[in-house]
């Protein structure tokens, strides 16, 4: 824990010339690919094959048509890009407009045709490189073969209550005690119960946070770099979920849990100004979070962040659609979505450790 504390807590500068816009430490590296997945108010996961390869679906360009001006995109595909040489290969065609994408472990499950119900889709899966089309004749949603994709927590239903399923032997973690009915039973009468984490083989331990957190929209993800579970809240600790209300309350800093297989917690404070942050990252510069909160309608107001010693250093200012952290904490690979300024969704890449570190 020591350990991950002071890689959490490094700052690194790198020497390079910086893309325009960019923070004048951490150059950003721009690919020649955009970005084809992530829908406003979310983001996608970009994920990564080993510390320099991203994979992703996404577009090439041929450059902009002379009659609107616009970038003319070709037919969506799943490509590798290098974040180090900026080279990018096809891996495969993918489905237009809408397609499924999960990449874990080596595994990757993706969608070469289907409807825009997501009824009818043909489904490629297997080792990245050794894919195979899946049966048909059983729906792509339910086939086996893919539940080694699927990341984890999980959130699981079940008649008596509701339970957010971790990563093999790390056990599983509920909120607000039991319940009964199926879907979202946290409610006034049980808010301040605490979260509880059921591990494999050992008792269970009760976490520092509140069921009311894990309400709703929460975002629950697990870091690779990090080793540990990361919880955005949904709602602020003081509020009564009985009560309507609206945004985080302002000035209020988001606690952001960094929960360890043990259940040995850390929490990392991020300042609210942009708002409740839409997906958190360990790196080894500090704890990185993106938001997609731009009251005015400037995309110049979301972005990128990484906290330093308390201190937050902005790396880029766009509305982003997806993101995601290299497996040794140092490179951040993300898709801007500057729609106020009228460019295409690219994807860039972040190298926070420096060249040889």
């Amino acid at each position: 824990m020591r350990l991950f504390l002071q890689h959490l807590c490094a700052l690194v500068v790198i020497s390079s010339v910086p893309l325009a816009g960019a923070n004048d430490a951490y150059p950003i590296i721009k690919s020649k690919l955009v970005f084809g997945g992530g829908n406003l108010g979310r983001y996608e996961p970009i994920y990564w094959l080993d510390n320099e390869r991203v994979l992703f679906g996404g577009y090439e360009t041929s450059g902009p048509a002379q009659s609107t001006g616009k970038l003319v995109l070709g037919k969506p595909g799943l490509y590798e890009w290098n974040t180090r040489t900026g080279a990018h290969a096809r891996h495969a065609d993918l489905q237009d407009p809408i397609w499924t994408l999960c990449f874990r472990d080596g595994f990757v499950f993706y969608s070469v045709s289907g409807d825009h119900t997501g009824k009818y889709k043909v489904v490629r899966a297997g080792p990245l490189g050794k894919e195979r089309q899946l049966d048909e004749s059983v729906p792509w949603k339910d086939h086996p073969e893919l539940d080694q994709c699927r990341p984890y927590p999980r959130e699981e239903l079940r008649p008596e209550s509701k339970f957010w399923k971790l990563r093999p032997g790390d056990g599983h973690v509920t909120a607000g005690g039991v319940r009964t009915g199926w879907g979202e039973k946290i409610h006034s009468g049980n808010q301040n119960e605490p979260v509880t984490l059921h591990r494999e083989h050992a008792s269970a331990v009760e976490l520092p946070i509140l069921a009311k957190e894990m309400s709703y929209s929460a975002k629950f993800t697990y870091s690779e770099y990090a080793k540990r579970y990361v919880l955005i809240p949904h709602t602020w600790r003081a509020k009564d979920l009985g009560k309507l209300g609206g945004s985080w309350p302002k000035g209020q800093p988001v606690p952001v849990y960094l929960i360890g297989p043990d259940g040995e917690t850390t929490v990392v404070s991020v300042p609210a100004e942009q708002g409740r942050p839409m997906g958190a990252f360990p790196t080894r510069a500090g704890l990185f979070w993106i938001s997609n909160n731009a009251p005015s309608g400037h995309s110049s107001q979301a972005g990128g962040w990484i906290l330093k010693d308390g201190q937050r250093i902005k790396l880029f200012a766009h509305l982003v659609n997806g993101a995601g952290v290299s497996p040794d904490g140092c490179r951040i690979a993300y898709a801007s979505d500057p729609r106020a300024r009228g460019e295409a969704p690219w994807v860039s890449a972040i190298n926070l450790c420096g060249e040889g570190r």
